[in-house]
C-alpha cells in the first residue's frame, strides 16, 4: 500500500519547509496556504490528527470536503 513511501515523502515536504522558513522567512498567507495542502495531504494517512490542524488553521467545513490540492 506504500503508506511508508508516503509518510516520508511527507516528512521530507516538511523538512524543506523548514528549510525555507529558516532561510527566506515567510508571507502568513503562502504558510497558511502551505500548511493547509499539508493536512490536506496527510488526511487519508492520518485523519483524526489532520482534521485538529485543519481547524487550527481556520478552516471552516471539514478537511474531507475540502477539494484536493
Amino acid at each position: 500500500m506504500g503508506f511508508n513511501t508516503a509518510i516520508a515523502s511527507l516528512m521530507e515536504f516538511t523538512n524543506e519547509l523548514y528549510k525555507i522558513k529558516a532561510k527566506e522567512g515567510y508571507c502568513a498567507k503562502e504558510w497558511q496556504f502551505t500548511l493547509s495542502t499539508l493536512s490536506q495531504l496527510l488526511a487519508p494517512i492520518v485523519p483524526h490528527i489532520s482534521e485538529e490542524l485543519w481547524n487550527q488553521l481556520k478552516n471552516e467545513q471539514s478537511i474531507h470536503k475540502s477539494k484536493w490540492p
